[in-house]
């Protein structure tokens, strides 16, 4: 029984992961592009401005939900594996109610007192213009966001991915093209805007559409409430220990940027938001698994499937650090070619910014993107909670006292410190109970080929130089990849049930799973030379 809740759980998250990971991947690849060419059209001061104008937004950002989407997807998840839709859409009504009625106060907060966030939050007077129009893009994107993880919820992630394009499709049109035609900042701030609010109505008529398939198995038996005070209340209970991270992270975004616009330039504030963002591009690879596993580890009883959990958390931790650290690692070896491939010689000062942020990715083999969603299924949402307060106690004086001292290198060391010590936290914590779900000496090598051969293709550059930086950029990838692939199953870092794994993963995704096949062939062969076949 056991072993098929486990067989059956790994397949619907693998499933659900891929199709996130095709919608995140397209939808960053356009938001890329859409972001390289907004950072090119304004430069790097006006590209430092237009970040900062949207901090205050992200503030009052942080005041909204209060852990009421982690909750509606767990939520939502144990409603329909036990087929109680009245249930799902008592919690579905809720949850919109409360978070449209708290961002519009917020969003009216910000319109009102634009002036004087520009001034106390960002320190910048000329951006109140700028502040007082995102007031709208703060209850579009609180709308957004909640549509989106009730798909989640639901294990709708096509939907999900279907949006999230959307969004960066209207994002890459808009903004570059307000920009062109001469409303410079304005245009970049209204095309973001824009994004949100149409991509929000499509998404409240597509989740109405996709719960109509339940309301024949409603039992209406009693008339549903717009927002039920005991439900609301056991939400945000259950919900708000979770958030805490993530208001925490929230406030950190808006004290960083509070931190850099008083002892840094707008110059250097553009830098780093270009590098900034290559960093949070990688979420391409771990946001489908942080939003697959959380329904998934919903539908665990740690009493009766321990094991379960053990062999989803150990496999997630495996595959996470296979599917991302090698090319992060790569990454950080040719940050100069990556920031100016993407956007430009004007920004070759972001290089060592990403290489220092890309660090924190090295963290995955302890559980970095897992645990978290490990804690949140199963309901242990305490250690969340101090695990933000752990971030709080730590971020706040380091922030200040390293960025003095050290400019914009002090956030990258802050963000290092920090995040090193909450995950030795979490891992500490579960450790504890599952030490079988980490094999830490087992994800080293992974580590440690990465490095070598990152290492001997940056001392070949030194020496071998192609006439286009992009072109560099392309032709090591291409070696990198080559010869990781080659490396990988002839030091038995894959097996061959690791490429099983993928392939039943993949097999119903004719264009991923072609690709993924091939390279699974090309794994067995170097596996038949090698005489590695186990």
């Amino acid at each position: 029984m056991n072993n098929d809740l486990f067989k059956n759980l790994a397949k619907s998250t693998a499933k659900g992961g891929m199709i996130l990971l095709i919608g995140t991947f397209v939808s960053r690849v356009i938001i890329s592009l859409s972001s390289i060419l907004i950072g090119r059209l304004l430069g790097p001061e006006s590209y430092g401005l237009f970040n900062l104008a949207l901090t205050p937004g992200r503030l009052l950002f942080i005041f909204t939900g209060f852990g009421i989407t982690i909750s509606l997807v767990r939520y939502l998840s144990i409603s329909q594996e036990k087929k109680d839709y009245d249930m799902m859409r008592r919690v579905l009504l809720t949850s919109f109610s409360f978070q449209c009625i708290v961002s519009l106060i917020l969003s009216l907060l910000l319109y009102v007192f634009a002036g004087e966030f520009a001034v106390i939050v960002i320190n910048r007077p000329e951006a109140e213009p700028y502040i007082r129009i995102t007031a709208l893009w703060l209850f579009w994107f609180v709308i957004y966001t909640t549509v989106n993880n009730g798909f989640y919820g639901l294990g709708m992630m096509k939907n999900a991915s279907i949006l999230s394009t959307i969004q960066s499709i209207l994002r890459l049109i808009i903004a570059p093209s307000l920009i062109v035609l001469g409303y410079g900042i304005m245009g970049a701030v209204v095309g973001h805007i824009l994004s949100f609010i149409i991509s929000g109505v499509l998404g409240i008529a597509l989740l109405y559409t996709s719960i109509g398939i339940y309301r024949e198995g409603s039992s209406g038996a009693k008339k549903l409430s717009w927002m039920e005070m005991p439900l609301l209340r056991e939400m945000l209970i259950l919900g708000f220990p979770a958030y805490f991270p993530s208001l925490v992270s929230n406030f950190m975004w808006v004290y960083r940027n509070y931190i850099l616009s008083i002892f840094t330039t707008d110059l250097d504030i553009g830098n780093f938001s270009a590098a900034f963002y290559i960093f949070t591009a990688f979420a391409i690879l771990m946001d489908p698994i942080h939003n697959t596993l959380l329904p998934s580890f919903s539908k665990i009883d740690l009493d009766k499937n321990a094991e379960v959990a053990v062999k989803l958390l150990g496999y997630s931790i495996r595959y996470s650090v296979l599917a991302i650290v090698p090319l992060v690692i790569f990454t950080m070896f040719f940050s100069k070619e990556v920031v100016v491939t993407l956007f430009g010689w004007k920004y070759v000062d972001a290089s060592p910014y990403l290489a220092l942020l890309l660090a924190n990715y090295l963290y995955l083999g302890l559980g970095r993107v897992t645990l978290p969603s490990f804690f949140k299924g199963v309901g242990q949402t305490k250690i969340l909670f101090e695990t933000g307060l752990i971030n709080l106690a730590i971020s706040i004086p380091l922030y200040f006292i390293l960025v003095e001292f050290f400019s914009t290198y002090g956030i990258m060391f802050t963000m290092l410190i920090s995040g090193l010590v909450m995950i030795l936290y979490q891992l500490k914590t579960v450790y504890k109970r599952f030490p079988e779900a980490f094999n830490l000496t087992g994800l080293f090598p992974i580590y440690l080929v990465s490095l070598l051969i990152s290492l001997l293709l940056w001392l070949m550059r030194q020496r071998v130089q192609l006439g286009h930086t992009w072109g560099t950029l392309i032709f090591y990838l291409l070696l990198y990849l080559v010869i990781l692939l080659t490396l990988l199953p002839v030091t038995r870092l894959v097996t061959e049930n690791d490429l099983h794994n993928f392939e039943a993963a993949y097999r119903d995704f004719p264009i991923i799973g072609a690709i993924v096949e091939v390279i699974i062939r090309y794994e067995r062969l170097v596996m038949k030379f090698s005489g590695n076949r186990k």
